[in-house]
């Protein structure tokens, strides 16, 4: 062998031994693999509506770009699908966004107006790629729906005409015109004018004459009107709050008071006989009640966030979902503090912390969570997929709780329980006088036995149950 092979030899030789040692150091060295150019890019943008407001007709977005990779060629898209009307369409022309880039984006809906029904709610859709062209990190919050309500006009108008007529009973609405109303010490009632204030009175009398003098009157408010009523005693008034309108009552005695729509409500040492609260699925009505207040009944409706100091309420039922076998629905929180309740009511998903508070009754169902810390319950029952939690708290009477089996198998013989369950109820340093445990829930793969045992029983999903000379008072099975 020549001296030019022996050398091409060494070269190839030291080349094999070369690399693999070089790839060997590299990966000791830095704990990763040698780069790779053709190793695929896991960064992704990611579109979102990050910000929206509509006031006055006027829809605003912001855009934005929260990934860690430019997007190019983002399409957006405004609709109301009802009419099939496009309000903004900017396919011809995408946008281009860098990394935290924002977009603002203003529409002014009095240029559609002739497409609209006077008092319709639309339903504006907002779409971020509706193409599903760019490769996001995240999917789900490029869609965005927002509720428009088209007024025309004035938001009540005179609907009732009596001419010439004796009534019985009388009962109407007004609007007033202003944004701030202050009404203190008296009520004072005109043609069209209350206190000094011009109102919309949606019943007209043209020579005819209520009866009887307790006719009810009903104050409107809508956008963003704010009603103060100081030391007014009136039980012929009633307030029906929409929209993002706000109400405070300081030492009133009136008959009802009904909120719908992201409200802020304040009650201060003051008396209604029902008091009806509901939010949006996009925020919470605020309700305040302090101060020595009263109220016969309160309803609690949809999203709502609850504040209760040193007052008494007979009744108190907050159910965020009509539809009790879906156990689901919007939000209630709360806070209850110093306060008298007669009946305590929860159903859905609500969470609730009540403190050094008398209840005589206290129910919860559904996916409703109450802390009761410091307090003193008569009768408390919790079932379903609900959750007590007693803190340094007393039970006079009877607790009354339910038991969740998910998997494994449980045994009841007597009375006695064996295997794992889920309790709902939970007891820190609280006395309780008697209780027992009368809902069962089976879901999953869970398996019940029963041995001489009366309860009510709810099946769901594959769980499986065995009874043995007991007495089941109900048992649904859900599939």
């Amino acid at each position: 062998m020549n001296r030019n092979k022996k050398f091409l030899i060494a070269v190839c030789a030291i080349i094999i031994i070369a690399i693999p040692t070089g790839l060997l150091s590299w990966m000791f060295l830095f704990r990763e693999p040698p780069p790779d150019d053709e190793q695929p890019d896991l960064n992704y943008a990611d579109l979102s509506i990050s910000s929206h407001s509509l006031e006055n007709d006027n829809l605003t977005f912001t855009v934005k770009n929260q990934g860690e990779k430019n997007a190019t060629g983002i399409e957006i898209i405004v609709e109301i699908t009802s009419l099939s009307l496009l309000l903004y369409n900017n396919s011809l022309s995408p946008l281009d966004l860098e990394i935290n880039e924002i977009y603002q984006i203003h529409i002014n809906l009095t240029d559609y107006h002739s497409y609209f029904i006077d008092r319709y709610i639309y339903s504006i859709i907002i779409s971020l790629d509706p193409g599903d062209l760019i490769e996001e990190s995240l999917e789900t919050n490029n869609h965005i729906t927002i509720d428009y309500s088209y007024l025309q006009g004035e938001l009540i108008r005179p609907n009732t005409y009596a001419y010439n007529s004796t009534i019985d009973n009388l009962m109407y609405a007004v609007q007033f015109k202003d944004n701030q109303i202050l009404i203190e010490d008296s009520l004072e009632i005109s043609n069209g004018i209350i206190n000094g204030y011009s109102v919309v009175n949606s019943t007209i009398l043209n020579n005819s004459t209520p009866q009887n003098s307790q006719t009810k009157i009903s104050f409107a408010l809508y956008g963003k009107q704010n009603l103060t009523l100081n030391n007014i005693w009136n039980p012929s008034i009633s307030l029906i709050v929409c929209e993002n309108s706000s109400v405070s009552l300081n030492n009133c005695s009136i008959y009802e008071l009904r909120s719908f729509g992201n409200n802020s409500i304040t009650i201060n040492n003051s008396t209604l006989q029902y008091c009806i609260t509901s939010g949006t699925k996009e925020s919470k009505g605020l309700l305040t009640i302090k101060n020595n207040s009263y109220l016969e009944m309160l309803m609690i409706i949809v999203s709502s966030e609850l504040e209760i100091e040193s007052s008494s309420i007979n009744s108190i039922l907050a159910q965020p979902t009509a539809n009790f076998d879906e156990m689901e629905g919007y939000e209630i929180t709360g806070e209850i503090t110093y306060t008298k309740l007669n009946s305590f009511i929860s159903i859905g998903k609500s969470d609730f912390l009540i403190t050094n508070t008398n209840i005589s009754s206290a129910n919860l169902m559904g996916n409703s969570k109450a802390t009761f810390q410091k307090c003193i319950i008569s009768s408390l029952s919790s079932v379903f997929s609900s959750k007590a939690i007693l803190n340094e708290s007393k039970i006079l009477d009877t607790l009354v709780y339910g038991i969740t089996i998910s998997s494994g198998s449980v045994n009841i013989t007597n009375g006695e329980i064996e295997g794992d369950y889920l309790n709902s109820t939970e007891l820190i340093n609280s006395n309780v006088s008697d209780s027992n445990y009368n809902y069962i829930m089976v879901n999953g793969t869970g398996q019940l036995s029963i041995t001489n045992y009366s309860c009510n029983i709810f099946l769901y999903d594959s769980a499986k149950l065995e009874l043995n000379e007991s007495n089941i008072t109900s048992s649904t099975t859900y599939t």
